[in-house]
């Protein structure tokens, strides 16, 4: 069976086991050490062959004599699973009573197995009830790392498996893990030494526990960390998990306006239900996620998590607002305010004019929100309203926008008001619009009359605004000029002047007229 164990050695040499009363004792500890300190340490014998019976200590079983040995004999000399716990435990400072054996914590799985509502454990100088996370637990009803009511045993605790017919073992739990990469990535991140970290001592990720790892000496593999569960899987089995390392304490984000702090965002969005979702980090960069945090209709959300530091970033947002790229340092215990803000688009309007004067119109931007904006047009006609929200947060639809011109110079014709919504937009939400400034035009018609009756092909010549014009009568005696303008640059009306050119010698030549 992968993972033998040693028993406990009872005997004359063991007659100083301590017994105490911790009746009135919180289980609560908060000098504990986090789950990486305790993983960190285990892991520092990764590689270490199993040998039964050894302790990584000399004199584990004589009263206050236990004499550490150093990790490279240790690797010579190997180390059994009860060992690598009690190593590990010792190493950090951990003491016990209550147990039938405390020296100065539990040496074997049977140790471990006399728990009772004495035990106590100390850490730092701060002592507490022993937790007992799962007792006695059959693998039938439940995978080692759930406890009785199915939630998930704590990371760092140690779990000691009981098999009345054969070998007991005892490891201690990593947590859940998605891949063997992101073990390897929880390593590194908690200090453990590159050269400990190989094929052999990280297991390849399909063992039958899934997402559950755990640090192990193994008869057969010596001390690693895989997700198997190997020899627990028997009716015999029981397991038992003991907690040694903090609660998990609770870290609350809040969703607020980043223009307005003070305004909170609902995590649920009213366009189309989607929420707003929080990777949880353990590094800056956002690498190795431990967990998600979801946005209530509240603005808030939490997570429960061993004490360390953490960051969060946001996975997935609302509909009517835009994805934050920020990164924020979660505390414990404190409500950390994210911010984000509405998604937003752009309205580009792009200005012609028969006259091509393109600069300087005014524009104005109306929203069915209540919104209004207005920018006058550059150089090129292009007017850019930037920043427009794309929908109305409260009704869940999209905003409705009206583009006008406004203040048009007289000489122009009023545009034609233009209603958009930025969904129809580009895909960075951009809307393009055109408008066009038509010259107010006008015709000058011309009756021409003579004593003879002779009025056809007779010559005009019209100026005004700078330009002059040419145009014959016609058989009637009639000659129009069309699409003239009214009004010059300058938005004054225009005076034309009509003469008649090339009258013919019998004739009087008529005074210029204007018009």
């Amino acid at each position: 069976m992968a993972g033998l164990c040693a028993f406990s050695m009872l005997g004359s040499s063991m007659s100083g086991a301590i017994t105490a009363s911790a009746a009135s004792t919180s289980t609560e500890n908060p000098a504990f050490p986090s789950a990486d300190t305790v993983i960190a340490k285990a892991a520092t014998l990764l590689g270490t062959p199993y040998t039964y019976g050894n302790k990584g200590y000399w004199y584990a079983y004589d009263q206050g004599q236990y004499t550490p040995l150093s990790v490279q004999t240790i690797n010579n000399l190997g180390i059994d699973c009860s060992g690598l716990v009690y190593y590990t435990l010792t190493q950090l400072g951990y003491k016990t009573s209550g147990f039938s054996w405390n020296n100065p914590v539990p040496v074997d799985t049977d140790h471990w197995l006399t728990v009772n509502d004495n035990c106590t454990i100390t850490y730092d100088g701060k002592t507490s009830k022993v937790e007992v996370e799962k007792k006695n637990i059959k693998t039938t009803d439940r995978p080692y790392w759930e406890c009785a009511d199915g939630s998930v045993i704590t990371a760092g605790s140690v779990v000691v498996d009981q098999n009345p017919g054969g070998e007991d073992h005892a490891w201690i739990y990593m947590g859940e893990f998605d891949s063997r990469n992101d073990v390897i990535s929880y390593l590194r991140s908690i200090g453990v030494s590159e050269k400990l970290i190989n094929s052999k001592t990280v297991g390849d990720g399909k063992g039958a526990g899934g997402k559950h790892w755990r640090i192990e000496s193994s008869g057969s593999e010596g001390v690693v960390i895989n997700n198997k569960t190997d020899g627990k899987t028997a009716t015999a089995m029981n397991m038992s998990a003991f907690r040694i390392t903090k609660n998990d304490v609770k870290f609350e984000i809040t969703k607020v306006l980043a223009s307005d702090r003070t305004v909170k965002i609902s995590g649920t969005s009213k366009v189309d239900g989607t929420v707003a979702k929080y990777g949880v980090y353990t590094d800056k960069a956002c690498k190795n996620k431990v967990g998600e945090i979801t946005i209530g209709k509240d603005g808030t959300g939490s997570i429960q998590l061993p004490e360390k530091k953490y960051y969060v970033k946001e996975i997935s947002a609302p509909t009517g607002y835009s994805i934050s790229e920020e990164v924020f340092a979660l505390k414990a215990d404190e409500n950390i305010f994210v911010t984000e803000d509405f998604t937003i688009g752009k309205i580009k309007v792009n200005k012609t004019a028969d006259d091509g004067i393109v600069s300087g119109r005014e524009f104005k931007v109306t929203g069915n929100d209540g919104s209004s904006y207005t920018k006058k047009t550059n150089a090129n006609g292009v007017a850019e309203f930037s920043g427009l929200k794309v929908y109305n947060t409260s009704t869940g639809k999209a905003i409705t926008y009206t583009v006008s011109e406004i203040n048009v110079d007289t000489r122009y014709e009023v545009p034609k008001a233009q209603n958009v919504t930025l969904t129809s937009g580009d895909v960075d939400l951009t809307v393009n619009v055109k408008f066009n400034n038509q010259l107010k035009t006008g015709s000058i018609k011309i009756n021409k009359y003579s004593e003879d009756n002779q009025n056809d092909d007779r010559e005009f010549t019209i100026m005004g605004n700078g330009k002059t014009y040419t145009i014959k009568t016609g058989s009637d005696g009639i000659a129009i000029l069309s699409d003239i303008p009214v009004y010059n640059s300058n938005n004054e009306k225009i005076v034309y002047t009509i003469s008649e050119k090339n009258v013919p010698v019998r004739y009087v030549v008529p005074a210029d007229q204007t018009a």
